[in-house]
């Protein structure tokens, strides 16, 4: 389960900037279904405005972290949810990939994505984040 000072980090990041949050999960596709139904998962997903066409499960996909094609698979996500991410330029200074493991970390920087190890460190993560631009005052992307 998230940790509750990642979801207080990320809501901040939601609200000052309108950010949106996705999920890329090594979830097998049975267990991230029975671990939707929780209620404190639906309460969290609802906190961060996390959609179901923000969720991406290695398990439905055949393929898992740090496969390069996962990761394909988040950018043309975020493509969807805004052309501008089409330009690696943009995609690397507007989208950040937080993962706990460093291997995850190279696979998404080896697609063009921007990536912080999340070590239990919030500060870094914050500083991270506002290096970003996904805490302050910057506009919607």
């Amino acid at each position: 389960y998230p940790i509750e000072q990642a979801i207080k980090l990320f809501k901040t990041c939601t609200e000052q900037t309108n950010t949106h949050i996705m999920i890329l999960s090594n979830f097998p596709k049975d267990t991230f279904e029975v671990f939707c139904k929780q209620p404190m998962t639906q309460a969290w997903m609802k906190e961060l405005n996390i959609t179901p066409d923000n969720i991406i499960i290695s398990g439905c996909m055949g393929t898992t972290k740090p496969d390069v094609k996962i990761y394909s698979h988040a950018i043309k996500r975020l493509e969807e949810l805004n052309p501008k991410f089409k330009d690696k330029e943009y995609l690397k200074q507007h989208a950040l990939f937080v993962d706990d493991k460093e291997c995850n970390i190279a696979g998404a920087q080896a697609s063009g994505l921007t990536g912080i190890v999340c070590d239990g460190d919030y500060s870094k993560i914050r500083a991270a984040l506002e290096k970003q631009g996904f805490l302050g005052m910057r506009s919607k992307l």
